[in-house]
């Protein structure tokens, strides 16, 4: 039939079809119910496992032979169908026919199926069907047609998943899966070829010379045969016991015979695959038993092929077959990522923000996760196709309570929304690559997951909103740690702000122990940020000071500079950088001026909202950084430690310039950063009275003997024209900085108002 009747699309929301559907159902389970996908997997595993295709096999209830015993009407019954079975959906490119079961029509039975009635309540539905000899074997085969009987499936023809690009086969043939076996297994290259017809993709497999028959012992066969289709026990096998290959004869169809012909070895595991009948020769049609469905493993169907019937009456040979192929659910397809998404998600960031605008209909505070394989799949995103869970993270006991610390850890693990997702490719239910989109960067706590070898090889990227639920858009140690053991593994994480219509990739920078979300498509910059020099500009976020215009004209000179210049650091194919905290004050400055001057804009932003018994200055992010990496409070240390500047710059500043002016100090004593000069902006009686007697007095005391050569990295300078005369002076390699250059007995170098004359080689050298 080429539709079906009488049935209504059920108005149970979990019946509908969705034919770009993001994960199996299961996913969704271990979050809701609060139990690990292992257990989920095996409660609810029948029904997830089903194709949505096609229906299990339906039995007979009723029945009624015909007087002259040829044919038989039965009422049949199939329960257990899938809520995602195509066939629940009333578009208008569906089509639901009934399939034999294949062990029937081998032996001369054909059937058809009408009056299909759905009945979505207990997911279930009845149909009529007759059963009709085709040939003298079939009308014994009839008498084994009982009550309880299996006599075939639904199929459902989703022209939508119809394959109609004939490269997807040419990828399907030449791909295996994780464990090295073929996908598609067609035989030798000239046993099949594929055209585009009608606008659809047709692969034609040639048949083994000659017919197959039985022996004479098949009619005592019979009977177990009708004892397997009533118990479900699979019995094509015994069947093929009894076939024999007859080469010599004839491939033609005459009434009231079975014509039974064997195709070389084909084995499809990931598509299904459907005669079409149209296209074959005048006069020849094929049994209702012609829909192959994937299979996980068949030596048989490899080595030896499969089977069909057909009758009629024609004059033409039969030498091949044509199949049409339609399309499994994406997940199960074993797509790569290259086969359409990362094309679409490198050129339409819109389709992205619109994905995740969907998810924000969500509650504050939940937890959302989708995975997407396929890019008609991001273009059909909804808010429903999201798994949506709560996740309560409860103080850990310790490691004094191993086991309770142990059971905390997992139940929290098993609430985050992309558990399911991680646990579902880790065991092979979800086959395709593809990315993850979250509300929230994925918990550490699924790091194990996440770097699993069949993750990490499937798992491309992961797109994230908010970088955490706890903590707001700061991240945690672990958080970074986590981002750069991804980076390791070659999986790409973005920050998407929806808002702002801006996304940012994590980029780690190699040789350095420290990474940043760097801007992508409006303003690419990656390679910029990984091929910078980076100025840094540190000062006070109270006060921003009156040397913005110096600090301008400085980064100018610089970048003039550069072309005349060919120094590592320094060259015209070098990239420049401003690095700051990211807030207010000094630290906004330089973060316009990068911007003004068209040069990369950085921060390293810290989380200083934490109020107390102690003072500490709110600095909100300033609205001029392109680069950024955040940090909590407790971790600030650790935040300064990932400036590693190649040219720091001081402005006025507090106690928290002083911190930084000391570690930048102590890097270049012990050598973890070379002795590159900095510049310290402002009047030199100011940095006297905050460098000048720490320093006398350490030289003094003796404790940094060896080391007094520090104070030739640090230059005083009023203005623009003297700190560019430091730099030029440096890239030329006629300013000494380091344990070979001069010591100055201030701590510092002040710097003469005309630089044009100053030799700084020896000067006021101890």
């Amino acid at each position: 039939m080429s539709r079906y009747r009488g049935c209504t699309p059920p108005p149970v929301a979990g019946h509908a079809y969705k034919p770009y559907r993001c994960h199996p159902d299961l996913v969704s389970v271990p979050g809701e119910k609060s139990i690990s996908y292992t257990n989920a997997r095996r409660q609810f595993i029948e029904n997830d496992k089903a194709w949505d295709l096609a229906t299990p096999d339906g039995e007979v209830v009723l029945l009624e032979r015909s007087p002259d015993r040829k044919s038989m009407t039965c009422v049949v019954t199939i329960s257990g169908i899938s809520s995602r079975f195509a066939g629940w959906s009333s578009s208008y490119h569906m089509s639901v026919v009934f399939n034999l079961k294949s062990t029937l029509s081998q032996l001369g039975i054909n059937g058809t199926g009408t009056d299909i009635k759905f009945n979505p309540n207990d997911l279930s539905c009845t149909l009529t069907a007759t059963l009709t000899a085709i040939s003298p074997l079939g009308v014994l085969a009839l008498d084994e047609v009982t009550i309880g009987t299996q006599v075939g499936k639904l199929f459902c023809r989703d022209t939508a998943r119809r394959v109609t690009d004939s490269a997807y086969l040419t990828r399907l043939i030449s791909r295996v899966d994780r464990k090295g076996v073929p996908l598609v297994h067609l035989g030798d290259e000239g046993n099949w070829e594929c055209e585009n017809i009608d606008g659809r993709v047709i692969f034609k497999v040639k048949l083994r010379e000659g017919i197959v028959r039985y022996d004479g012992d098949i009619h005592g066969l019979l009977p177990a045969i009708g004892k397997c289709l009533r118990k479900r026990i699979q019995c094509k096998h015994i069947l093929r016991l009894h076939q024999h290959h007859d080469c010599d004869k004839s491939r033609l169809t005459v009434p009231n015979q079975m014509l039974m012909v064997r195709t070389y070895p084909l084995m499809l595991r990931n598509c299904y695959a459907r005669v079409a009948v149209d296209l074959l020769p005048e006069g020849i049609s094929c049994c209702s038993s012609n829909i192959l469905e994937p299979v996980s493993s068949s030596r048989v169907d490899e080595e030896e092929g499969r089977t069909f019937c057909f009758y009629g009456n024609s004059p033409h040979y039969l030498t091949e077959i044509p199949f049409e192929i339609y399309q499994l659910e994406p997940w199960r397809e074993h797509l790569y990522f290259g086969d359409g998404l990362k094309n679409i998600l490198g050129s339409n960031p819109q389709l992205i923000f619109k994905a995740f605008s969907e998810m924000n209909a969500a509650p504050s505070g939940t937890q959302m996760s989708c995975y997407i394989v396929k890019k008609e799949q991001l273009q059909n995103l909804r808010a429903q196709d999201w798994i949506s869970t709560t996740a309560v993270k409860s103080d850990y006991p310790g490691i004094t309570e191993p086991e309770k610390q142990r059971e905390s850890v997992r139940q929290y693990i098993q609430q985050q929304s992309c558990y399911g997702i991680l646990k579902a490719i880790s065991i092979g239910d979800i086959t395709s690559h593809g990315v993850l989109f979250c509300k929230y960067l994925p918990s550490p706590v699924l790091k194990n997951l996440l770097l699993s070898d069949t993750v990490s090889a499937c798992l491309k990227q992961i797109y994230f909103e908010t970088c955490s639920k706890e903590n707001g858009c700061f991240l945690s140690q672990e958080d970074r740690s986590l981002l750069y053991d991804l980076s390791l593994f070659g999986v790409e994480v973005f920050n998407v702000a929806t808002k702002e219509q801006k996304m940012f990739k994590y980029v780690h920078k190699k040789g350095r122990d420290h990474g940043a979300f760097v801007p992508v498509f409006s303003n690419d910059l990656v390679g910029d940020y990984l091929n910078a020099t980076s100025f840094g500009v540190y000062g006070s976020n109270l006060k921003q000071g009156d040397l913005e215009n110096e600090l301008m004209d400085l980064m100018n000179g610089i970048k003039a500079m550069r072309d005349q210049t060919n120094h590592p650091l320094l060259h015209p194919g070098k990239a420049l950088a401003i690095v700051t905290g990211g807030g207010p004050g000094a630290m906004e400055v330089g973060n316009r001026v990068a911007q003004q001057c068209g040069i990369l804009s950085c921060g390293n932003i810290c989380d200083f909202s934490k109020k107390g018994t102690v003072t500490v200055n709110e600095q909100k992010r300033n609205p001029f950084v392109d680069v950024w990496m955040t940090y909590k409070l407790e971790k600030l240390v650790e935040r300064q430690s990932d400036f590693q500047l190649d040219f720091p710059i001081f402005l006025l500043g507090g106690i928290g310039t002083d911190f930084e002016f000391g570690l930048e100090e102590v890097r270049r004593k012990v050598g973890t950063t070379p002795p590159t000069p900095m510049i310290l902006f402002g009047a030199s009686d100011y940095w006297e009275q905050k460098i000048t007697s720490r320093y006398t007095r350490n030289t003094r005391e003796g404790v940094i003997k060896g080391s007094e050569w520090i104070s030739n990295c640090f230059y005083a300078a009023q203005t623009a024209a003297q700190a560019l005369a430091v730099y030029k002076k440096w890239f030329a390699g006629k300013l000494l900085t380091g344990p070979e250059g001069p010591v100055y007995e201030r701590g510092f170098c002040e710097l003469p108002a005309d630089v044009d004359s100053w030799n700084p080689v020896g000067s006021e050298k101890e």
